[in-house]
Parts: C-alpha cells; sequence; structure tokens
C-alpha cells in the first residue's frame, strides 16, 4: 500500500511538473519582443555567412519564401523558427504600413531600387513590444473583421440582395460600378503578364503583393472605386478601392511617382475589409483542400501563420490537376502550386 501511495505521488509530482514546464514555455514564448527576435535572426546569418541585409529587397524575398515555403530548410530547423516566423509576420505588416503612411520614401520607380533606406523603415518603434502584445492587437483585428462579416451579412439578409450585391452603407452612384461582370480569366491573364515584372502604368512598392492583386482584379473587370476628390497620398480607407499615382516630372533630374491611391488596394488586411463591404464572401481554413474546392480563377488567396498577421495576398491565376496556381508579387512568381506551400491559415476571397 506504501508502495502504491508513493508511486501515485511520484506520478502526481511530474504531471505537476510537466505541466509547469509546459506553461513556463509558452509563457516564455509570448514573452518575447521584436528586437530579440530580430537579433536571433541577424545570428543566424551571421553564423551561417548568410549576406542578406534587413531592409534589402532579398531580405523581404528572404522573409516571404520563409513564411510561404520554408524556402531556408536550415533556418526552418532553428530552434527558435517559430519565433522568427512571427517576427517575418510582423515585420512585414509594419512594412506595409510605413508603404502606406509614407508612400513617395517606398516606392520602386525602377526595379534599381532594391534597398529600403534603414532611417526610414526599421522596427525600433516596436523591438521592445511583445508577441504576447502583438497577439493582443491581433486578436482584435479578427474579432473586428468578425464583427464586419456578421454586419454585412445580416444587412443582406435585411435587403435581400445576392452576394455579389453591394452592401456598404455608402450611398454615392460610384458604388454600383464595383457590381461589373468579373473575369476570373482576364485576371489571371493580366497575372501571367506581370507577375514577373512591373507594368511601368503603376508605381511599385517593396512590398508589393496586394498592390499587384489589385491590379489583376482591376483587370479582370472590378471597377475602382473613388471618393468625389481623390487625395494626394495613400488614403487609409476600406470603403474606396483604387490606384491614381502618375508619374510626373519637374525639372529634368527630378521625375518619381506621386502617389494616390486606397490602402484597400495595397494592404492585405484593408482589401480584406473592402470587399467584405462589397459582398464578396471569403472561407477561412487551415486545410488546404478546403481552400482549393472554394477557389476558382481570379479569386484572391490570402496567407497567415496561426496566431500572426495576415501577411501576403495572392491571385489564382489557373485550377487543374487538383489544385490551385497562384501568381503574385515580392519574391515575383506566376503558377506556383499551392500545395507546395508550408502549413499556414488561409482565406480565399470570391471575387464574384
Amino acid at each position: 500500500m506504501k508502495k502504491i501511495l508513493t508511486l501515485s505521488f511520484s506520478l502526481i509530482f511530474i504531471c505537476v511538473l510537466f505541466g509547469f514546464s509546459h506553461q513556463t514555455h509558452a509563457k516564455e514564448f509570448d514573452s518575447y519582443t521584436i528586437g530579440e527576435i530580430e537579433q536571433k535572426l541577424l545570428n543566424y546569418f551571421e553564423e551561417g555567412n548568410i549576406d542578406i541585409e534587413i531592409g534589402s529587397e532579398e531580405f523581404i524575398d528572404y522573409l516571404v519564401l520563409q513564411l510561404l515555403e520554408d524556402k531556408d530548410e536550415n533556418l526552418a530547423k532553428h530552434p527558435d523558427y517559430e519565433l522568427i516566423l512571427f517576427y517575418a509576420g510582423e515585420y512585414l505588416y509594419e512594412l506595409e504600413n510605413a508603404q502606406a503612411e509614407n508612400p513617395e520614401e517606398f516606392i520602386q520607380t525602377s526595379l534599381a531600387s532594391k534597398k529600403i533606406n534603414k532611417e526610414k523603415f526599421n522596427l525600433k518603434h516596436i523591438s521592445k513590444k511583445t508577441i504576447k502584445q502583438i497577439k493582443k492587437e491581433i486578436k482584435e483585428q479578427d474579432e473586428a473583421d468578425k464583427a464586419l462579416e456578421e454586419e454585412v451579412e445580416a444587412e443582406k439578409n435585411k435587403k435581400g440582395k445576392n452576394k455579389n450585391s453591394d452592401v456598404s452603407s455608402l450611398s454615392d452612384s460610384s458604388a454600383t460600378k464595383t457590381l461589373m461582370a468579373y473575369s476570373g480569366t482576364n485576371a489571371a491573364n493580366y497575372a501571367k503578364q506581370w507577375a514577373t515584372k512591373t507594368n511601368p502604368n503603376f508605381n511599385r512598392y517593396p512590398y508589393n503583393c496586394t498592390n499587384f492583386v489589385s491590379q489583376a482584379v482591376n483587370a479582370g473587370g472590378k471597377a475602382e472605386k473613388k471618393p468625389s476628390s481623390v487625395p494626394s497620398g495613400d488614403y487609409a480607407t476600406t470603403s474606396y478601392w483604387y490606384n491614381d499615382a502618375y508619374y510626373a516630372c519637374t525639372g529634368s533630374n527630378s521625375c518619381y511617382w506621386r502617389n494616390k491611391a486606397a490602402t484597400s488596394w495595397i494592404r492585405v488586411i484593408d482589401f480584406y475589409s473592402y470587399w467584405t463591404k462589397q459582398g464578396m464572401s471569403a472561407v477561412t481554413s487551415s486545410s488546404q483542400s478546403t481552400i482549393i474546392s472554394n477557389a476558382i480563377v481570379g479569386d484572391v488567396v490570402q496567407f497567415r501563420k496561426s496566431d500572426g498577421r495576415w501577411f501576403h495576398s495572392v491571385l489564382v491565376n489557373r485550377k487543374a490537376n487538383g489544385t490551385i496556381y497562384i501568381a503574385s508579387n515580392t519574391s515575383d512568381y506566376y503558377d506556383k502550386n499551392f500545395k507546395n506551400t508550408s502549413e499556414n491559415m488561409y482565406r480565399v476571397i470570391k471575387m464574384r
């Protein structure tokens, strides 16, 4: 009897110890700061003699491909790999924000523009922010997305409109222009032509995925929606969708892009919010097969890592062989097999 009691207490002690250890590990993960994780990545580069500079086009591509497909297999074996992936998503999110706030500082006027000025953009302003704090922000964004979806659905039910109706509260006549017939084939043709190069009629950002997807969707027949007076710079809005940027010169040596775009045209989360307001439905899942079965050519798929940010937008350019093939900018690619992407959370925005 004594042996049985001793054994029972030992098992209880082990379980409690394991549980405490597990909780401590989870707490430690959430307590890491962005600055600490960035240093881990820099140490990895230094130890592996990897010549990639933070802020370079190569660095941005590196983060995107790591999030999408675990491109650097050695990094994928790093003991703090999940931390680094979280950092990657946050870096891209902050870069999108910075691009929208100061577009002229970031627009690439030529493919020769390969590097971001570190003084113009870095993560110093969030270097002490913890994963726990960022997760709270993400949760709030998810709740806002959910509330918007419910509001739109309720409005659709109330007015008896179909899924392609414009259910936004805006009443200006330009709203009806968003309801034009959409050709996924035309959108895919645009992607084929411009996925691996820059259309000279549009500006290009260092992180360009949603800007490119918006161009393709526009080529597919979705009309821009503009306010009566289009403001200069990037306009923070999910009620309009447009890109009126133009290239102009003042004198022979002062030529650059004058930016006039809605953030719904260039930011992952704002693109989603805008099209949700326009009545487009979306399916969110961690299952690739679910996304494949719900997507058709011309639809848009967005990516996130489990509890991280939505970080990437792509266009479905083909559906065949039991899969979908996708195209996007930033680490420019066309006809990438969706099944070859790594484990993510996805949402397909049905552009029809």
